[in-house]
């Protein structure tokens, strides 16, 4: 269910909206947030291998994305992201045993190292290759539920994880 995985379905629709509106993503046709469903327009188009992801024609094109993305105006009800404050609920719903020695301290150590980010933006926060939909002339983005507003830099080192980049991919 959408409370065991931090889903905010408002926010997902809010953002899916705003990104849809710049031609990011595809429309929402119907959304039900009380049986958290919502449904989208199909766009025609293939999703990306990892290994397609981590061609430097597909960073330049997901660069030139996310910089719309980022200077998308938030819209209202956007939640905030903070990684940290999603690492705590996920290992809370762990048994203590289940979650890694040492990970919480140093992920609390590693936020208060970086302190606020410096700006915040519009992220989708879950740039999988399989939620790109290449449609030739631009990619969109679908799979917006955990989109909110959030460090930009998060989304890159998502997209960085996501599709296993090497050094000088992830330089790129």
């Amino acid at each position: 269910g959408d409370a065991d995985l931090a889903v905010d379905r408002e926010s997902e629709v809010a953002a899916q909206r705003a990104a849809a509106a710049r031609g990011l993503a595809p429309r929402l046709l119907w959304s039900s947030l009380a049986e958290g469903i919502v449904a989208s327009e199909w766009l025609p188009g293939r999703s990306w291998s990892r290994e397609e992801a981590g061609t430097p024609q597909a960073i330049e094109r997901v660069a030139a994305w996310l910089r719309a993305l980022h200077a998308t105006p938030p819209p209202a009800g956007l939640r905030r992201v903070d990684y940290l404050e999603t690492l705590l609920f996920y290992c809370g719903r762990l048994e203590a045993a289940r979650v890694p020695r040492g990970l919480l301290e140093a992920a609390q150590d590693w936020h208060a190292a970086l302190g606020e980010p410096p700006r915040l933006a519009l992220c989708h926060h879950d740039l999988h290759h399989s939620n790109v939909v290449d449609g030739g002339a631009e990619i969109r983005w679908v799979d917006w539920e955990y989109a909110g507003l959030g460090d930009p830099l998060m989304d890159l080192a998502g997209y960085v994880s996501y599709q296993q980049l090497d050094e000088d991919q992830a330089a790129e």
